[in-house]
């Protein structure tokens, strides 16, 4: 009696460890790891200017790979072209003891980069001369299965008002920090990027505050807004 206990008992324990051993199985193969996008640089480094400007690489599909690489890089090199044209006339008009400040710098973060969605901001700075320098900020996000812009609207469902939404959490965090900024509101095109934290919100220097603000950001975390996405990203952002 003894030994048939422990046989039954036996073959209770092997029967409950291949069915955990399935289910894990079964939910390993359900999820589908998604790699993050190969991402490098091409470079313009000179006495004129330093340019780092983000390059993506090694996808299979070399259509979507040209769209991206075109994308990111079509507004800095118009910028970098009118620079270069611009410049020698700046060197003349500059007292000779400060053109050899004159420079365009230009670089990137790589903000997000998972779930077949790269999120890129794109900084840059010149100095021709005066007070100070200019900077200026803005983001490429990108859905590397299309290749193209994803334009902050589609990230919310159609019913949710989400700019209401995003400028009252603006407001409340200009009155928790007492800032110096004049917001009224975001626009339809209004710049932002995607972070491993949240949806970020930024200006550039004077869009809504003094040079001595900077550039104004607030992060939204995702655990605030993710119920308000569409059905294409809402288990994309996290």
């Amino acid at each position: 009696m003894k030994e048939f206990f422990e046989k039954k008992l036996l073959i209770s324990v092997l029967t409950i460890c291949f069915v955990l051993q399935m289910s894990a199985s079964l939910v390993y193969a359900e999820y589908k790891f998604i790699p993050p996008v190969l991402l490098n640089y091409k470079s313009v480094v000179n006495d004129k200017e330093t340019v780092y400007i983000p390059q993506v690489y090694g996808m299979k599909d070399a259509v979507i790979q040209t769209a991206v690489n075109k994308l990111l890089s079509m507004d800095i090199d118009i910028d970098l072209q009118t620079w270069d044209k611009n410049w020698q006339d700046m060197y003349n008009a500059t007292q000779p003891e400060i053109r050899s400040g004159l420079h365009f710098w230009f670089t990137f973060d790589q903000n997000y980069n998972k779930e077949n969605i790269l999120s890129v901001a794109m900084s840059e700075y010149n100095f021709a001369g005066g007070a100070h320098g200019m900077a200026f900020q803005y983001a490429h996000n990108i859905d590397m299965l299309s290749g193209k812009e994803i334009v902050l609207s589609t990230l919310f469902n159609a019913k949710v008002d989400w700019k209401s939404m995003i400028n009252a959490y603006i407001n409340d965090e200009i009155k928790s920090y007492q800032r110096d900024l004049k917001f009224e509101g975001i626009k339809d095109d209004q710049n932002y990027y995607l972070s491993n934290q949240g949806l970020v919100i930024f200006f550039n220097p004077y869009e809504i505050g003094p040079w001595v603000e900077g550039m104004p950001t607030f992060v939204i975390p995702y655990r605030i807004i993710s119920s308000t996405f569409s059905d294409n990203y809402k288990d994309r952002l996290h």
